[in-house]
């Protein structure tokens, strides 16, 4: 299960974002590789993106919204996030220390 904390005005962006998709659509966290590992400034990050839901993924559901994320991943990052919109209105999704 997913613990997630997302502001209003987040909920708002992000439920125009989904009005695009399919019926079924939801927000899947997922970890994204940032730089190149050649010179070391790689870096590995959580990012929203637009996905179907699996049987295996752990899942919250948000004013409505629903996301989810992989199993191996909570393992990685534990299951307790905060998202938000930066000034740019991209979603922003931090973990929270237990």
């Amino acid at each position: 299960m997913l613990l997630l904390t997302v502001p209003k005005d987040a909920v708002a962006g992000l439920r125009t974002l989904l009005e695009k998709e399919e019926s079924g659509a939801c927000f899947r966290l997922r970890e994204f590789q940032i730089g190149c590992s050649c010179n070391k400034e790689m870096k590995r990050e959580l990012r929203l993106t637009i996905d179907w839901p699996e049987d295996e993924d752990a899942r919250a559901v948000v004013e409505g919204l629903h996301f989810v994320m992989d199993n191996i991943l909570t393992s990685n990052y534990g299951n307790a996030f905060a998202i938000s919109l930066d000034k740019n209105r991209i979603p922003q999704v931090t973990k929270i220390e237990a």
